[in-house]
């Protein structure tokens, strides 16, 4: 079992202990309205430590997108400027970076393509540069 002790697990328990004394001691001088706003205050502590920790559950898992694109050139028509043939892989990474270069269209075409993930209905995406075309095709990701 991991047990996580870091900032918001202290400021948590010591607001929840404080908050536990002055209702034990409110309740020992017959001041019981003090049980109001004390269990309030609980309830948003544990509320707001809640929300913090399912925030930093999601922010720690990685999304596809999140996940570098790789496609592999299946299809030409002419010859690409940059030298790309059948065979060759592109990648787009996490920034968007599409290593090596290509064209701004291509680069274009294959940012759009990392966005609509592997479940696209369309598995292949061409340069929109007519006398240059490419065909890219995604590669399938192991998870």
């Amino acid at each position: 079992m991991y047990i996580r002790l870091g900032f918001a697990e202290l400021f948590t328990g010591v607001s929840l202990l404080a908050v536990a004394g002055l209702v034990a001691l409110g309740l020992t001088t017959d001041w019981t309205i003090a049980l109001v706003p004390g269990l309030t205050y609980a309830l948003a502590i544990t509320a707001a430590y809640a929300g913090y920790r399912r925030y930093m559950r999601e922010k720690s898992v990685p999304k596809l997108l999140d996940l570098p694109a790789r496609f592999r050139v299946v299809d030409s028509r002419g010859v690409c400027p940059f030298g790309y043939r059948k065979g060759d892989f592109v990648t787009v990474t996490r920034g968007r970076l599409v290593v090596p270069q290509l064209c701004p269209p291509a680069e274009a075409v294959l940012r759009l393509a990392a966005d609509a993930g592997e479940e696209a209905k369309v598995q292949e995406w061409c340069c929109p540069v007519y006398e240059h075309l490419l065909v890219f095709r995604r590669e399938l990701q192991a998870a």
